[in-house]
């Protein structure tokens, strides 16, 4: 499993907000950033954004919790979610957020508006990607040779092979097409792509990386980029 956290000081977990209008503006370098900090669960690791609601939800790993932030007034409240979550997605279409629960082996799904919760069971989630125009969720499986999707209206799962250890993974919603980037080292150093459509997997080898781990994907372009611990992008 890949580690990450968002911030800490005094053993107190928080989220920054910083005013993003203020980038890029010609002020003298001594001008104070608004910075507004906002306590969250412990072991704060993940962070997605519903910019309908301006709700911001943060997975925190240490507590199993997610903290649910109001962007208009930086207030936040607590949802308990499965076991040690690791990943965090909304689907902006139906107000819906997905919490990957690596140590439970569910995702949670959490109801935007009665922050209601429903467990969905999956072999090992890791990572998530939401594809809002078909309404699928997409997980990697930690330490597994597959990827499971998530159909958005019926919370049914459906189980897709790839390369050992799925890690990253994004999708490219005009092209309705699903990048991961396979960490393991069975069939590693490649990526898969996922017809959306057929849910049909091709594996990509990629000779000159190591441990590929993220996947970014560039819609206009209709390129995917992978980074790996090791080697070129």
């Amino acid at each position: 499993m890949r580690n990450s956290g968002i911030s800490a000081r005094a053993g107190v977990a928080i989220v920054s907000v910083v005013s993003a209008a203020l980038f890029g503006l010609a002020v003298p370098a001594s001008a104070a950033v608004p910075i507004t900090d906002v306590p969250t669960g412990d072991g704060p690791i993940s962070l997605a954004i519903n910019e309908v609601t301006n709700k911001i939800y943060v997975a925190n790993r240490n507590e199993d919790t997610l903290t649910v932030i109001d962007g208009a007034s930086n207030t936040a409240t607590s949802i308990k979610v499965g076991e040690y979550p690791t990943d965090v997605a909304v689907n902006q279409a139906t107000n819906q957020i997905y919490v990957a629960n690596w140590g439970g082996g569910t995702v949670s799904v959490v109801d935007g508006v009665t922050e209601a919760v429903a467990n969905i069971e999956v072999a090992r989630p890791d990572k998530l990607a939401v594809n809002k125009k078909t309404n699928k969720v997409y997980v990697s499986n930690d330490d597994q040779p597959s990827v499971t999707v998530i159909d958005g209206a019926t919370q049914a799962t459906t189980v897709i092979p790839t390369a050992m250890d799925p890690a990253g993974i994004a999708v490219n919603e005009k092209t309705n097409k699903i990048y991961v980037a396979n960490s393991g080292s069975l069939k590693g150093k490649s990526a898969t792509v996922i017809d959306g459509q057929t849910d049909i997997a091709t594996d990509i080898p990629l000779p000159g990386s190591w441990n590929p781990e993220l996947v970014v994907v560039n819609e206009t372009a209709n390129k995917a980029y992978v980074a790996s611990s090791a080697g070129p992008i």
